[in-house]
């Protein structure tokens, strides 16, 4: 971790920074942001309070476990073991019922060290004092169960509901992709029946079209917690695994359909599902894709004046008299962004034109094919078009909620978009090497059940005092912390062996009680 000092829109901002590496690329990390000024005398002062809070933040060396280390003839300390690690995270992991043996230590090395196969076995000898090879690795992850690794997240995010005296009634499902590190896709192999390959090409959600890929389909509950996922074939369409999806986790909660409500984004939105999500019952609320709809749709969206009357709540017909209920809110900080967004992108466009580059694919671009030259130009009437929806966003449902409660509910997909973060950055999920089908989704079931403890982990965080700053205790900080923490083997030379641990400090010792 470092002090850094940079200028923001005209001022200096001093940041925490922590430097991670990231599919084999360098990248910065934000710890915790001190203070901006424009000041410099100021800036002074918040430098010192970023380098005091710096050294609160670097863990404590596991050695030596002394201010000064005794060097003593026929003392010796041996068998490090990550105690911290395993006390907080492993805790965690035996009270959500996972399965004890190899796959708890797997889920460990995932959290603390999530790199190969090789590494996770060195890892585990070196640290955990788990003695394993990769191909054992690779053997139990070609019979790893994922339904038996879900249905006990499962039952866990019931029985927590439970205790809260409450239901899971709303979930939250979204899709992502990953890709490999392989420019082949597989094939389908037909025998006695067709196996269609996982990994194919298809659109890309980390922008890597040139490369294989598997389609990712996560529900989760409220607070983020992993319920269900699904691995599909790299050329899916996120819109078809939608009611795959919300069909799975309906019966393994053993709910009716009439008492489950599905949240997802836009990008689930088409006529199939809507009409499917109706015909089973299943209340839902999606992101509507307002400069999509029809005209009639459209002029009923924009007569209305948002800034003086408020939010549209009304009914539209869309197919053979079907009716459903479309809301439209309006914000003045999203029309703001949506000014600034549209402006940098001509703004951008300009500049290519200018240049005489060939601007073959944008909304507000015409172009103007003469004898000589593809060229093209800024379309006036196209940007007014787009301008007209700044500040609009819509939501179809089939629910009797509230504006303010569809608003809310529909805010919190930021909840499973964290869980991809988490996994592709905290947890490295991409199987990058992978190819046999069960270990990819061996590989996921693994990066899934690491996710779930990390959810709660992060849920227990928030019980803990903040820092001096009034700031919560964050997920990074908390891991290093932990990961400082370790047990020895301390030897006497008369053959007297003792467990030995290293020094706390205070935000440890809050840590180890939780």
């Amino acid at each position: 971790m470092f002090v850094e000092v940079s200028n923001y829109h005209g001022s200096l901002r001093v940041r925490i920074m922590h430097q991670v590496k990231i599919d084999g690329k360098w990248k910065r990390k934000l710890i915790e942001h001190i203070g901006s000024t424009r000041e410099k005398a100021e800036l002074e002062l918040l430098k010192d309070k970023a380098k005091q809070k710096l050294d609160e933040l670097k863990p404590q060396s596991a050695l030596p476990l002394w201010s000064q280390a005794p060097s003593l003839p026929g003392i010796s300390l041996s068998q490090p073991f990550a105690w911290g690690l395993w006390q907080v995270i492993g805790g965690i992991y035996d009270r959500m019922g996972l399965p004890t043996g190899l796959l708890k230590y797997l889920v460990l090395a995932r959290i603390a060290l999530p790199k190969s196969k090789r590494a996770t076995a060195r890892y585990l000898v070196n640290n955990l004092g788990y003695t394993i090879s990769t191909s054992a690795i690779y053997k139990y992850m070609d019979s790893l169960s994922q339904s038996m690794v879900m249905d006990k997240l499962l039952a866990y995010a019931k029985t927590k509901a439970t205790n809260q005296a409450s239901i899971i009634s709303i979930v939250f499902y979204d899709v992502t992709t990953l890709y490999f590190e392989n420019d082949q896709e597989d094939e389908d192999v037909t025998t006695f029946e067709t196996l269609l390959g996982l990994r194919k090409y298809g659109y890309s959600k980390d922008h890597r079209a040139d490369q294989p890929q598997v389609v990712i389909g996560l529900t989760v509950d409220g607070n983020g917690f992993p319920l269900d996922f699904q691995v599909y074939r790299g050329n899916t369409y996120e819109g078809n695994t939608l009611l795959k999806g919300v069909s799975q986790v309906s019966q393994k909660l053993n709910l009716p359909a009439s008492q489950l409500t599905v949240v997802a984004d836009a990008g689930m939105l088409n006529a199939t599902n809507l009409y499917e999500l109706d015909k089973r019952g299943y209340h839902y609320i999606v992101g509507a894709r307002l400069k999509s709809m029809s005209k009639s749709q459209t002029k009923v969206v924009l007569a209305k004046d948002y800034q003086k009357t408020g939010n549209l709540d009304t009914k539209l017909k869309f197919g053979d008299n079907i009716h459903r209920r479309l809301i439209v809110t309006y914000s003045d900080k999203r029309a703001q962004r949506h000014r600034q967004n549209r402006n940098r992108v001509i703004q951008h466009l300009q500049a290519r034109l200018a240049r005489g580059d060939v601007v073959k694919k944008s909304k507000y671009v015409s172009l103007d094919n003469d004898k000589h030259k593809l060229t093209g130009r800024i379309d006036i009437a196209k940007v007014g078009a787009d301008a007209r929806f700044d500040g609009l966003k819509g939501y179809i449902t089939s629910t009797k909620l509230t504006v303010d409660e569809i608003v809310d509910y529909y805010s919190n997909l930021w909840q499973v978009e964290k869980s991809f973060r988490m996994s592709k950055t905290d947890l490295k999920a991409r199987p990058a090497f992978h190819y046999r089908r069960q270990r990819i989704i061996a590989h996921l079931t693994i990066c899934v059940c690491a996710l779930a403890v990390l959810r709660e982990f992060n849920q227990k965080l928030t019980t803990l005092a903040t820092d001096t700053d009034g700031q919560p205790v964050g997920q990074s900080i908390a891991l290093e912390q932990l990961l400082a923490i370790w047990r020895y083997q301390l030897n006497i030379k008369e053959g007297i062996n003792s467990p030995i641990y290293s020094e706390t400090n205070k935000l440890q010792k809050q840590l180890l009680d939780l």
